[in-house]
């Protein structure tokens, strides 16, 4: 049973296509689909909607799990920058934000830790779990490629 790890649209010109990893047949739109198990496969319109209907998905089913798969890629790079050294007090803009002498916030006159442990904590305990929770509803659909 495959499950879906990432999914992404490209349509590129003649020269630049490839083949269709499930009917052989040249394409330029591509779906690009990554598979827990390692293996990426190039599809078609046609064979990536037939692969859909195959799982017994239908098409709102994909694109909520692929606005899942996004997100989650999304809220991993931002929790990635807010642990990274290279995040300072001097280079956040939204810490400069609240800091600045017209702004009477909660954050005034915190520390830069104070205000990245509570994103880290933020992100960590609230997004990213609910985001792998929703995941989770897609984990019994088998992927024939």
């Amino acid at each position: 049973m495959a499950r879906i790890i990432d999914i992404n649209f490209s349509a590129v010109s003649t020269h630049d296509g490839c083949t269709c990893d499930r009917c052989g047949q040249w394409i330029k739109n591509i779906w690009t689909v990554k598979f827990d198990d390692g293996i990426t496969a190039h599809f078609g319109i046609d064979c990536y909607k037939q692969m859909c209907k195959d799982s017994r998905l239908n098409e709102y089913g994909m694109n909520v799990m692929k606005n899942i798969l996004k997100d989650l890629e999304e809220w991993d790079k931002r929790l990635a920058k807010w642990k990274s050294e290279d995040l300072t007090a001097e280079n956040c803009l939204s810490y400069q934000y609240e800091q600045a002498d017209w702004n009477n916030g909660y954050w005034k006159g915190k520390s830069f830790e104070e205000y990245r442990q509570s994103w880290i904590d933020a992100i960590c305990n609230d997004r990213i779990p609910r985001l792998k929770k929703e995941l989770e509803k897609f984990k019994n659909i088998d992927f024939k490629r």
